[in-house]
């Protein structure tokens, strides 16, 4: 990953390991990476082994993929269309249709992601506990 992106790997969080305790012994590099770098949020499908109680004294607090997603759609609605068009985009060993692509996202746990994109696709008002409620065509994008 450094060859791609210069200085995105971190160093020195190694001696905080041994420090942590998580139901999984193996998931304390993630923890001690998150503390080192003062992370928010730890981005998992794996949320029973950040237990909230462990996290809160750190401020830091775990998030489903799909939650994460729903809370940078609350953030900027339109960036993250236009990451997802590009992503999808992206794909191509193989490339994906809009459907395939949504499919995929749905088979990965991505429901309410999901929702929210179909609902932007059809350009209905999305619920505020997805986005802002703003229908779809105010962003300009009309297609994934």
């Amino acid at each position: 990953m450094d060859a791609r992106f210069k200085n995105s790997l971190t160093k020195g969080y190694e001696p905080l390991i041994p420090t942590l305790e998580l139901p999984d012994l193996k998931d304390r590099h993630v923890l001690a990476v998150a503390v080192h770098v003062k992370a928010k949020y730890i981005v998992t499908f794996n949320l029973d082994d950040f237990p909230q109680d462990v996290l809160q004294p750190y401020g830091i607090e775990a998030l489903s993929p799909d939650e994460f997603v729903g809370r940078l759609i609350q953030i900027d609605p339109k960036r993250i269309i236009q990451a997802v068009k590009n992503h999808r985009l992206s794909l191509t060993r193989p490339s994906k249709t809009v459907d395939a692509y949504l499919a995929t996202l749905e088979k990965r746990g991505l429901f309410k992601t999901v929702v929210f994109l179909r609902r932007y696709l059809a350009g209905t008002p999305v619920p505020v506990a997805c986005s802002t409620g703003v229908p779809a065509k105010f962003y300009g994008i009309t297609t994934l």
